[in-house]
C-alpha cells in the first residue's frame, strides 16, 4: 500500500471517490488497518512531542525573564548586565572598607543595602561643610544628578523610584574628599554571578 494514500486519508485530503475506495480496502484488509492505526499513532505522538517542546520552550523563556515592581520584564542577560559590579567602584569600596581616611561617614545606607523607591542617607555626624551627592550606575553613568546637602543635615532622602533594578553607587563629596557606598535596587532580581 502506498504510504502517501494513508497520509492523505489521515489528513482528510482524499477526494470523495478515493476516500470511498480506500475505506472499502480498509474494511477488507487487516494489514492495511494496522498500518493506518500505527501511522495515526505516529502522527499523534509527533504532535504531542511538538506540544511538549513548545511548552518547554515557553517555560524556558519565562524562566529567563524576571519582572520588577513596575512590571518591566528583563531577560537573564539584561539582569546580569544591570547587576554586574563596576570594577573601578568596587576597588574604591574595598579601600573604604579597609579603613577609609574620609571625613565623611555614613550610617545609612548600609553597604550593599537593597533599596526600593527611596534611598535613605544618614551621616554619622554633622558634615563639616555642605556636601554634594549623586548616584551612578554600574556603568559609571550619573543616574541621579548632583544635589547639595547643607552641613546642618545629618539625614537626607533620595527618590530612586525611576531606577531600574541593578547595582548602584552613592557618591558623597566635600571638596576633594569623596565617599562611595554601593547599594542595590531590587536585589531579589539579581541572578547568581
Amino acid at each position: 500500500m502506498n504510504p502517501h494514500i494513508i497520509e492523505q486519508y489521515l489528513n482528510g485530503t482524499l477526494n470523495a471517490e478515493d476516500l470511498r475506495d480506500f475505506e472499502a480496502q480498509l474494511a477488507a484488509d487487516t494489514t492495511l488497518a494496522e498500518a493506518v492505526f500505527f501511522q495515526k499513532l505516529l502522527q499523534q505522538t509527533a504532535q504531542q512531542y511538538n506540544q511538549v517542546e513548545q511548552v518547554t520552550q515557553t517555560l524556558t523563556n519565562l524562566s529567563k525573564q524576571r519582572m520588577d515592581v513596575a512590571g518591566n520584564t528583563y531577560t537573564l542577560d539584561e539582569l546580569l548586565g544591570m547587576f554586574a559590579p563596576s570594577a573601578y567602584y568596587e576597588e574604591e569600596l574595598a579601600l573604604t572598607r579597609s579603613g577609609s581616611t574620609s571625613s565623611i561617614q555614613l550610617t545609612k545606607p548600609l553597604p550593599d543595602a537593597d533599596c526600593l523607591h527611596i534611598l535613605e542617607i544618614e551621616f554619622a555626624t554633622s558634615l563639616p561643610k555642605p556636601a554634594a551627592i549623586w548616584v551612578e550606575n554600574n556603568l559609571e553613568e550619573t543616574v541621579i544628578a548632583e544635589q547639595n546637602i547643607a552641613s546642618t543635615n545629618t539625614e537626607y532622602t533620595l527618590d530612586i523610584t525611576l531606577l531600574k533594578p541593578g547595582r548602584y553607587y552613592l557618591k558623597v563629596s566635600i571638596d576633594d574628599d569623596t565617599f562611595i557606598r554601593g547599594f542595590y535596587v531590587q536585589k531579589n532580581l539579581m541572578p547568581p554571578m
